[in-house]
Formats: structure tokens, sequence, C-alpha cells
């Protein structure tokens, strides 16, 4: 992967790391996933308009955007449960290195693509990394079979819409595909966040739509990057390479939310960079 891509993945997963941060010290999760998908999806669509133009053959990108909504809300679904028990530094890594594994699998098994054997050795580095980090980060509660079934839920829904995205894009330019998939994924999710919270949603809302506002636009901005990447990339490489992600949530975590640090916990995110690197320069 050519060195600017990587620079550019950089910054898409620091602003990654940053937002599920922020997730991660508010409350009421779920609505705040919501309302950042509305509230991005609709600054996004004017700077979709003024910024790129659909021609008549890409007229049909509503169902695009509507299969990605369907997949980004389940994703974000188990996103939010795994975060209301699990610490940061323990869904992160889990739900990243799932996605790693499972894009790996459908791409050679489906779309056929051709990993060489210096980038296979550096995602495989990079799970070890992942899977070995969070061996020894319990979460809050204690109950780390459940949220790691959940992280892992999300991690497979990540593969699968990252797939599927990596089609979309190629077909509809990616701040239209941003801006539409965003508000389909507040669309098919609305039914289930309007059932649990009923009559207390808009206090919620109003009371988080700051916070709300800054995850919303930062997952939607470093999504945005990271399809532009996938147009000129294979999207396992770029996933792979995308994880550095998780050592910045670590880092954030044990300054700020004073998860425990450890000697295994150095030498697991040094396997990250170190997968990283090969598949850099695979």
């Amino acid at each position: 992967m050519d060195i600017r891509y990587l620079f550019i993945l950089f910054i898409a997963a620091t602003i990654h790391a940053c937002w599920n941060f922020m997730l991660k010290s508010t409350s009421n999760k779920a609505i705040v996933l919501w309302l950042g998908q509305a509230i991005g999806g609709i600054l996004f669509l004017p700077l979709a308009f003024i910024l790129s133009s659909l021609n008549h053959r890409e007229i049909n990108w509503l169902y695009l955007v509507s299969i990605s909504g369907m997949l980004h809300a389940m994703a974000l679904y188990f996103l939010a449960k795994a975060y209301e028990h699990g610490e940061l530094s323990s869904v992160l890594p889990i739900s990243r290195g799932t996605a790693i594994l499972g894009t790996a699998l459908f791409s050679c098994c489906i779309l056929g693509e051709q990993i060489r054997l210096q980038g296979a050795l550096g995602i495989i580095i990079t799970l070890l990394g992942v899977f070995g980090l969070n061996s020894y980060i319990p979460t809050q509660q204690g109950n780390i079979v459940a949220n790691a079934k959940i992280a892992i839920m999300t991690g497979m829904m990540i593969a699968v819409y990252s797939l599927f995205d990596q089609y979309a894009v190629s077909r509809v330019p990616p701040l239209y595909f941003v801006a539409g998939s965003s508000l389909a994924t507040a669309l098919f999710w609305a039914p289930s966040i309007f059932k649990k919270h009923g009559h207390e949603f808009f206090k919620l809302a109003k009371d988080k739509k700051s916070i709300a506002t800054l995850v919303g636009l930062g997952g939607l901005t470093s999504y945005c990057i990271i399809l532009f990447v996938l147009k000129n990339n294979s999207v396992v490489y770029v996933l792979s390479a995308s994880q550095i992600s998780i050592v910045i949530g670590v880092l954030l975590g044990i300054c700020f939310l004073r998860e425990k640090f450890s000697v295994n916990k150095l030498i697991y995110v040094s396997c990250i960079i170190l997968g990283i690197f090969l598949t850099k320069i695979n």
C-alpha cells in the first residue's frame, strides 16, 4: 500500500478512535449513535451536492444506500450494546480485529481477491496483537464472554458492510453515499430507538445533541476517508492498516479512562504496529 494512502488512513484512524472515545465516555450510547447518524447525514448531504455530482447512470444509488444503511444500523446496534458494559480497549480491539478476519475470508472466498504472503503475514500478526491485547483487558462488569460475543458480532457486521460499501462506492460518489447511508441507518434504526426510550427520547436527544454531532461527524468523516482509499486499494489491506485506531484507542483509555496498563498490553500493541507495517510494505 502506498505511503500516501497509509498517511490518509492514519488520519481516519485517529478520528475513528476519538469518536469511539467520546461515545464510550457518555451515557445513552444508542441515542448518541442514532442522533449522530441523523445529524451527520443531514450536514453531509448539502456538502455532497456542492462537491459531487450524480449522472443518470447513478440514479439507482438509493437502493445501494438503503442496503448499506440497514447493515450499518445492525453494526451500530451491536456497538452500542458492547460499549454499555465493555471497556474501550476491549470492545475496539475485538470488533476491529474480527472485521479484518471476516473481510479477509469474505474477499478471498466470494470476491476472489489475492492476498500476497507478506500481506497475509501482516494481517495475521495484526490479529494476534488484537486478540492477545483483549485477553489481558477485563470488562467493567467482568462479563468477558458475553461482551466479546457482542463485539465479535459488531466486527462481522463491519466486515459485511465494508465489502458491500466497496462495491457501492465504485458506482456512487463517496460523499453522496456516506450521507445517504447515514440517513438510511437512522431510518432503519429509528423504530428500535423510539420503542426503547419512548417519551424520554426527545429529552435525551436534547441533552446529547452536542456530543452526538461530534460522534456523527467524526464517524462519517473517517468513513468517507476510508471509502476514498477503498476505491484504489484492497478492502482487506485498508481495514488492516486502519487498525492503528486500536493503538490510539488503547492510549486514550489508559490516559483518560484510567484503564489498566501492562507489559503484555505493550507487546500486543507492538504486534499491531508491526502488522500494519508489513501490510504497508506489501
